[in-house]
């Protein structure tokens, strides 16, 4: 599909156009959670440190990890609270402890709640990005009041879908074609991973990648 197509879908379907926040923390809900009273469980409760009456979430999704419910709960509000925008949108989250203390596999929980998930991006970009970032900035106004919808002020083209715009299609964003994908573990697709190494020394170049100069 076209751009013109894809804007016509999200008028009609919303829900289909998320932010990265917003895909994971939906993704953690939709896996079900369950609102839990100190009394409901006394065993967790104890654990916890819970006080009488105070509530806590159990998220289905991280339901074979134990002992480290609290550092879940700061997980998905980290989501939860990125997900609405604003200066939580803009940080980067860090899962920092010693060994085998489960920061592995909270990430692989994660991957497997966004396993499936349908995902529309740029056909052509090298980082498969979202189709509303093509929209010109002057023109967000126009498309925001039309879908009902405010656009991130972070949103903008990639250098490489930024030079096809002007190159390829003249400067007429409606020509970039829409792409839908499925998010996949077992086939590596939206993961990235690196080997561990020593942090005072580690090229961050892996993570983002690198530009040689000169």
């Amino acid at each position: 599909m076209d751009l013109q197509e894809y804007l016509a879908l999200i008028r009609a379907s919303p829900e289909i156009c998320q932010t990265a926040h917003q895909r994971v923390y939906n993704a953690i809900i939709k896996r079900g959670f369950r609102v839990l009273k100190a009394e409901d469980d006394k065993r967790l409760a104890s654990v916890l440190g819970l006080k009488p009456g105070e509530k806590f979430t159990l998220y289905d999704a991280f339901n074979d990890l134990y002992g480290i419910e609290r550092e879940l709960e700061q997980v998905v509000g980290y989501f939860r609270a990125a997900s609405l925008g604003g200066e939580a949108s803009r940080r980067i989250l860090f899962l920092l402890g010693p060994p085998s203390s489960g920061k592995s596999d909270i990430a692989r929980k994660i991957y497997w709640a966004l396993d499936g998930e349908e995902v529309y991006r740029l056909d052509g970009c090298p980082i498969r990005e979202e189709p509303l970032n093509a929209v010109p900035r002057e023109q967000r106004k126009e498309w925001e009041e039309l879908l009902q919808r405010k656009f991130p002020r972070s949103m903008d083209l990639c250098p490489s879908c930024r030079r096809r715009l002007f190159r390829e299609f003249n400067g007429d964003y409606l020509k970039f074609q829409v792409c839908r994908d499925t998010v996949s573990v077992e086939n590596g697709r939206y993961f990235a991973s690196a080997d561990p190494t020593d942090i005072t020394s580690y090229d961050k170049g892996k993570y983002l990648g690198s530009v040689a100069l000169g």
